[in-house]
């Protein structure tokens, strides 16, 4: 985020199951095995990726009341229609079945 006293970092994701991640990642065309290896091993020799030119969205959502306290159990409707999209991609966190079978919210960080 830009301030007035320059560049402010809020937030710094590096793992690959947080929603910057998970809408970035299918737009590179580069395979990302051998760049972790190189960095792994302290020796990165890749001078760049290369990046389909596709735009991304993601969206988040969540139990009405979150971060905070809120209600779990939910139903998630239209998963079924995402389904048969081309290019669309649901990623799921904190869900889980219900007795019916249905995906439902089940969870997520849970602020004192």
């Amino acid at each position: 985020m830009m301030t007035k006293e320059g560049p402010f970092v809020l937030e710094y994701n590096c793992r690959f199951g947080d929603p910057e991640t998970e809408v970035i990642l299918p737009r590179l065309r580069s395979d990302l095995l051998p760049v972790m290896v190189q960095i792994a091993n302290g020796c990165l020799e890749t001078q760049s990726l290369e990046w389909y030119d596709k735009a991304c969205i993601t969206v988040v959502m969540a139990s009405g009341g979150y971060p905070g306290s809120y209600a779990k159990g939910f139903p998630i409707r239209g998963l079924d229609t995402a389904k048969g999209q081309q290019d669309v991609a649901v990623f799921h966190a904190g869900t889980a079945f219900n007795a019916q079978k249905e995906i439902v919210t089940a969870g997520g960080v849970s602020w004192p």
